[in-house]
């Protein structure tokens, strides 16, 4: 690998982002010296709302409000009360994967596909947040997944 590839950032995306139909603008977030697209609907120059599940960053949640210099987030202006949780799977498991999705949905989440291994989950409230939390360390105990909260 050349120094260049070696220095070079991953961009991190999101293919299926929940409020698609909102967004109308792409910011990046720097996570670990890779960047993560983010998609948000610009409200002003420099304020835009998040319109994904943040799956790498920390501290922002789906539909935060955020600032932005040089399509780089840099703070959150006005959070939404919202909840991220992420779901690992240490092997690929289609069915399971499916289970949590469907789990999530009836506990009042929502979700965000990242990959055959990672989910991003929504709560819109904190009693969502903890209903989903007690579920996902039940999975966590029986050694199913892996979980962690989006804030630091």
């Amino acid at each position: 690998m050349s120094q260049d590839e070696e220095s070079s950032p991953r961009y991190l995306t999101h293919s299926e982002p929940i409020w698609r139909d909102q967004a109308n603008y792409l910011l990046m977030a720097e996570i670990d010296g890779d960047l993560e697209q983010l998609w948000v609907r610009k409200i002003t120059e420099t304020t835009f709302m998040i319109c994904c599940v943040p799956l790498f960053i920390y501290n922002v949640a789906l539909g935060d409000i955020v600032e932005a210099v040089d399509n780089q987030v840099t703070r959150v202006v006005e959070p939404s009360g919202r909840y991220v949780l992420r779901v690992w799977l240490p092997e690929k498991d289609k069915a399971l994967m499916n289970r949590i999705r469907v789990g999530v949905v009836q506990r009042g989440g929502f979700w965000e596909h990242s990959s055959d291994q990672l989910l991003g989950v929504d709560a819109p409230d904190a009693a969502v947040a903890t209903e989903v939390r007690a579920w996902l360390e039940e999975l966590q105990a029986e050694g199913l997944i892996e979980y962690e909260t989006g804030w630091l």
